[in-house]
């Protein structure tokens, strides 16, 4: 195990809704965040630490587009006497599954085009019983006024949270052409899910709904795979998304 589990895997950038709140009993809080630095890993989304490790699934299509993500499975890559191509392989079908990790999907969803820059996440829940409800579009607009108004390039990501790790990914796909977006498709079950806290707002207190199936959150993560921005606001949630991700760009939060 690791010696000091929360400054090794678990340290955490402040955050523009903290700054300026630190008090004159710094030194000793920071004794007593030392101290305490032995209990474990815990599982949580919030400003400034990493991005949590969640056991993803994802598509040949989505890997096809995005041929930096890493595979958990060393058996799912082929070895170099092999071609590399996925569609190449005759056992591979376009429902095989792929199994990656959420952590540090700026890197493992670089391009070409993007070899380097932030990441919009969406998360939505998949209800069984009515499909699929929620505007696609929204993730491509909030991507294009981003790289607009701050002047950076942004890799676009949604997983979707859906009930059993058994469940078929083609009914969580959905064709993004009409937004022109490219998109990496990640699937999450709702046990993997229901362990992470999602802490947001100026108290970081944990979302008490986000296993709702309304639930619908927005996240920027930086190119170093910490979080920069959380909202689950649909409707002015983007102008937060905006100041706390400009605040990084600025200087801060170092």
């Amino acid at each position: 195990p690791l010696l000091f589990p929360k400054h090794e895997i678990d340290f955490s950038y402040p955050c523009r809704h903290k700054a300026g709140n630190d008090s004159n009993n710094d030194k000793d809080d920071d004794t007593v965040d030392w101290e305490q630095d032995t209990r474990a890993s815990s599982l949580r989304l919030i400003q400034g630490a990493l991005f949590p490790h969640l056991v993803a699934t994802i598509t040949q299509e989505t890997r096809k587009q995005f041929p930096c993500l890493l595979s958990l499975d060393r058996h799912a890559d082929h070895d170099e006497n092999t071609s590399t191509d996925a569609t190449d392989d005759k056992n591979v079908t376009a429902t095989s599954p792929y199994f990656v990790s959420t952590r540090d999907l700026p890197v493992q969803l670089a391009t070409d085009e993007v070899p380097c820059g932030f990441c919009l996440l969406e998360i939505v829940s998949f209800n069984a019983k009515e499909g699929i409800s929620y505007d696609a579009k929204i993730l491509a607009s909030w991507k294009q006024q981003l790289k607009a108004t701050l002047n950076v390039p942004f890799l676009a990501s949604r997983i979707m949270v859906v009930p059993t790790k058994d469940h078929d990914l083609h009914d969580s796909h959905e064709d993004t052409s009409s937004s022109g977006l490219q998109v990496a498709m990640l699937v999450v079950d709702k046990d993997q899910w229901s362990a992470v806290d999602v802490c947001m707002g100026d108290s970081n207190a944990p979302l008490k709904d986000h296993m709702e199936e309304s639930c619908r959150l927005f996240v920027t993560i930086r190119p170093d795979g910490h979080v920069a921005a959380i909202t689950n606001d649909v409707v002015h949630g983007l102008d937060t998304i905006v100041e706390d991700t400009r605040w990084i760009l600025e200087g801060n939060g170092d």
